[in-house]
């Protein structure tokens, strides 16, 4: 592991404790030059991965913010799509994807997909209300049934996708937040089909 790495997961641990509150500024980079003996470059790929990853928000002149990660209440059962959320919230909300790619998935992906071999679509994405990073949506798609996704279509809605374009049905689509602990806002989704 790097050491921006280590930085970034050390922060995102205690973003995730509370030990550093929503709304409240991190250290500025200097601090945090000196809290972790690092350059300002090696500190500035580590906020760069909390600034992508959803967890901060950096105002030009303040610093970097740490957004409230329990602002939505985002359901973790039933099939809705956050397009389909979205009509209940208020302000300009917004999808931005940082990963789609076509992959061979690890064992855990292929027991809850029902595969052996075969490439998965691996899709990250942002959700972003009123210019605030609300969360990150990681999903994992079996390529061989949902044919021709496309990033467009990971942008838009892949619920939309899959059962109006491709005529599917998802029978069962699991959502769980990683290592459920409190602050943590980062969604896993297994979607399979009837």
């Amino acid at each position: 592991m790097t050491k921006y790495q280590k930085i970034y997961q050390d922060l995102l641990e205690k973003i995730k404790r509370g030990d550093i509150k929503p709304h409240t500024l991190l250290p500025s980079e200097s601090e945090l030059m000196k809290i972790y003996d690092a350059s300002r470059d090696t500190v500035r790929k580590a906020l760069d991965l909390l600034l992508n990853d959803g967890y901060i928000q950096k105002n030009k002149g303040k610093g970097s913010v740490v957004l409230d990660i329990n602002r939505i209440a985002f359901p973790v059962s039933g099939v809705t799509s956050f397009k389909e959320l979205t009509k209940t919230l208020h302000g300009e909300v917004k999808t931005i994807v940082t990963l789609f790619s076509e992959e061979k998935p690890d064992e855990e992906i292929q027991k809850a997909l029902y595969i052996k071999d075969g490439l998965v679509y691996h899709v990250k994405r942002i959700r972003q209300i009123e210019g605030e990073k609300i969360i990150l949506d990681e999903d994992y798609l079996n390529k061989s049934i949902v044919e021709g996704l496309s990033y467009q279509d990971a942008e838009n809605s892949l619920y939309e996708y899959i059962e109006k374009e491709l005529g599917l049905k998802i029978s069962f689509a699991s959502k769980k937040r990683n290592n459920c602990s409190k602050g943590n806002r980062r969604r896993k989704t297994i979607i399979r089909y009837a």
